[in-house]
């Protein structure tokens, strides 16, 4: 005997009208339990729930998008899904947007660093109902937000747009910079290199630009060939302290903006028979996960990327739910966590 099948059981995703037809009442009226239940009544309410749990019905986020102005998503646009720091600060956002217990979908976007891919992201984003969206860093500079409609929330990381009066959250990149060539001038060093990512990347020359400042106000000058890029990963990081090291006169102590190509530098070391810290100290930057267990344990700056993530998602709900609301600018302190990787020079 074969189980007869329930009238309503469907090989297909619920709709709005199969809900509807289940409850005996119009699709409008699930539409308005969905969006605006309080102007139903509890037995109504409790009729076209009940069968939404039958059913299994899942609205779509950007058709209830059309009827409430809200898609319930927001996208978040990084310059590389494969940097450590970003991914970080991704946890924070997805953290944050679950104990706000919002229900928001996040969509994440990569730029690879590439300007022109940037913009094409930004021109989809505009096919997209989403209700804002979070810029980390961006391949050019200033991400090109004029691309959105206005009414977009919009929150910028390490980046800010006062013409636009766009929300901002940055790192006081000057001062933490200072700190790491500071702790490595009072440990002796004097001659210290950096390692970049790619040289046409707008974070790049930021913080290569802290680095010369730094420097400078320290009374130190920075050798010939004491900068390389890195490339971003680990093998750049590699590639690049290997031309550090080979140098008639290498640097006793090396300043990379990534975690990750200090530790393709930290492997360059060994690979040359040098160690760190005794023959070379190496100092990254964005406390990335890992990190404390590198070997040696590596000296790094922390950016706050976890915290920064949670912030800028609170930010960006704060101005969905206000778009009026003054705009705001959040300022991160970047700290020095000293671990084993820097010591005084060799003798």
């Amino acid at each position: 005997m074969t189980e007869k099948k329930h009238p309503f059981s469907l090989d297909r995703p619920a709709t709005i009208k199969d809900v509807a037809a289940l409850a005996g009442v119009s699709h409008s009226t699930v539409s308005r339990a969905l969006n605006h239940p309080e102007i139903l009544s509890e037995e109504t309410k409790e009729k076209i729930f009940d069968c939404i749990k039958k059913l299994d019905y899942q609205p779509n986020p950007f058709g209830r998008g059309l009827q409430t102005s809200h898609s319930k998503t927001v996208a978040l646009l990084v310059p590389s899904i494969s940097n450590l720091a970003f991914a970080n600060f991704t946890h924070g956002v997805q953290t944050a947007l679950e104990e706000k217990n919002t229900q928001y979908g996040l969509i994440i976007f990569s730029s690879d660093e590439n300007r022109a891919k940037e913009r094409f992201i930004c021109s989809s984003l505009r096919q997209h109902w989403v209700d804002g969206v979070i810029f980390v860093s961006s391949a050019g500079g200033t991400p090109p937000t004029q691309l959105l409609p206005e009414k977009m929330a919009k929150v910028l990381v390490e980046r800010s747009n006062p013409s636009q009066k766009i929300d901002s959250l940055l790192l006081n990149l000057d001062e933490g910079v200072k700190t790491a060539c500071t702790h490595l001038f009072h440990l002796g060093h004097t001659r210290i290199a950096a390692i970049i990512g790619d040289a046409t990347s707008i974070t790049s020359q930021e913080r290569l630009q802290a680095f010369h400042k730094a420097m400078s106000d320290l009374g130190l000058t920075i050798k010939e060939g004491y900068v390389e890029q890195g490339m971003w990963t680990s093998r750049g990081g590699w590639d690049a302290m290997i031309k550090l090291l080979t140098l008639k006169e290498p640097p006793s102590a090396v300043f990379t903006i990534t975690d990750t190509m200090a530790l393709g530098a930290i492997g360059a070391a060994s690979y040359l028979g040098l160690k760190v810290p005794e023959d070379v100290s190496v100092i990254g930057f964005n406390n990335e996960p890992g990190s404390a267990e590198f070997n040696p344990p590596l000296t790094t700056l922390d950016a706050s990327s976890l915290a920064m993530g949670k912030q800028a998602a609170e930010t960006l709900l704060a101005r969905i739910q206000d778009p009026q609301r003054p705009a705001v600018e959040i300022k991160y302190a970047v700290t020095l966590i000293t671990r084993a990787s820097t010591a005084p020079p060799k003798k």
